[in-house]
């Protein structure tokens, strides 16, 4: 079973590979198809599915809410687990900026990749971009490379600073599969995923900024907090505590 989404603009590279990766091992595949617009009046709650307001989170937890609505529509009254790839470019702290229309998203710290690393990974304890969403439509998540967390941690710093790590680490695995030669070779992140920018193209055209995503998430929380304000409450991938 597999899932990928695509805007109503044409077929994403990412679409296209995971169809050509689905048929080589067998599996029904789903495209999933949207216009290029996002409710307003439905991102309150999506920023209570997934625990945050940051845009590089939202933006993944807007392709998992619409991933999960149409499960459901394809599998009404069916239990269901989805199997996710998230965590492994935490590990290998494969991430960089990106540029979209003369805007600069998800800036980076300036700092090597080995220390990278070490932020990604806590920062996994301050989203719900995933188990959140998901389980909000009664759907279960297995994050397969969490079973394997205390090895890849101990991937040496030489390995982690180079760019093509999650391929070496990872190759034998794809290779054995048989898809090594469908898997899309340029670094796509999943609110990415084609010219048009993808999910983050689809909030920049809708003028959905993180500046108003944290009005929102000021607007659902300042009342239940003791003084009626919202302090940062994600201090470098922790949540704060009082």
């Amino acid at each position: 079973f597999s899932l990928a989404c695509e805007s109503a603009s044409g077929v994403s590279e990412d679409l296209t590979a995971a169809s050509e990766v689905a048929a080589a091992l067998g599996l029904e595949f789903h495209a999933i198809k949207r216009e290029r617009s996002v409710d307003i009046n439905k991102v309150d709650a999506l920023l209570m599915k997934c625990q945050d307001w940051r845009d590089f989170n939202v933006h993944c937890a807007w392709l998992n809410d619409e991933m999960a609505l149409e499960a459901a529509k394809l599998f009404p009254n069916k239990k269901l687990v989805f199997l996710t790839g998230d965590m492994m470019n935490e590990y290998v702290a494969d991430y960089t900026p990106v540029e979209f229309k003369g805007k600069t998203y998800y800036p980076q710290p300036k700092v090597s990749r080995d220390r990278l690393r070490r932020f990604y990974v806590f920062g996994l304890d301050s989203s719900d971009r995933e188990v959140g969403v998901f389980h909000s439509h009664g759907i279960a998540t297995v994050q397969p490379y969490s079973a394997l967390a205390e090895a890849y941690l101990t991937v040496p710093e030489s390995l982690i600073e180079r760019k093509d790590c999650k391929e070496i680490l990872n190759l034998p695995l794809i290779k054995e599969a048989g898809v090594a030669d469908l898997i899309v070779k340029t670094k796509v992140r999943a609110q990415v995923g084609g010219k048009d920018g993808g999910t983050l193209g689809l909030f920049h055209d809708n003028d959905i900024t993180e500046d108003e995503l944290m009005k929102h998430w000021s607007r659902i929380f300042a009342p239940m907090s003791k003084d009626g304000t919202v302090k940062p409450l994600i201090f470098s991938g922790r949540y704060r505590s009082e």
